[in-house]
């Protein structure tokens, strides 16, 4: 006789705060030139970041190149230009989701997460 396959079950729903598929993280040195402008990106996922909101949000998709930062000073030939789409938006916040979430997009946003 051969050993019975565990049960399935199902998996449950995850709970509002954590409906994410990857975690959002704290960024390590990373800065997002948006718009002109360069803001600081606040916090990392596999799919989008949070950037810190010094530009004025028009029509998506928002075209960007992420460039890593360290000791204050950006590594301007290391930039990845990158498309997002708003997802959310507060007074000092803009979330912008990856369109598309390139492998190359991917990676260099993975080597900047704590």
């Amino acid at each position: 006789m051969s050993p019975r396959a565990p049960k399935r079950t199902k998996k449950s729903p995850p709970s509002p705060a954590e409906r994410r598929r990857y975690p959002r993280l704290p960024a390590k040195g990373l800065i997002a030139l948006i718009a002109g402008q360069l803001v600081d990106v606040l916090e990392v996922s596999a799919t989008g970041i949070t950037v810190a909101k010094r530009f004025t949000v028009g029509t998506t998709p928002i075209t960007f190149t992420l460039y890593p930062c360290s000791g204050g000073r950006l590594d301007l030939n290391a930039g990845i230009r990158a498309t997002g789409i708003v997802v959310h938006e507060e007074e000092n916040l803009v979330g912008l989701r990856f369109e598309p979430a390139t492998l190359a997009l991917v990676k260099f946003v993975a080597a900047h997460m704590p």
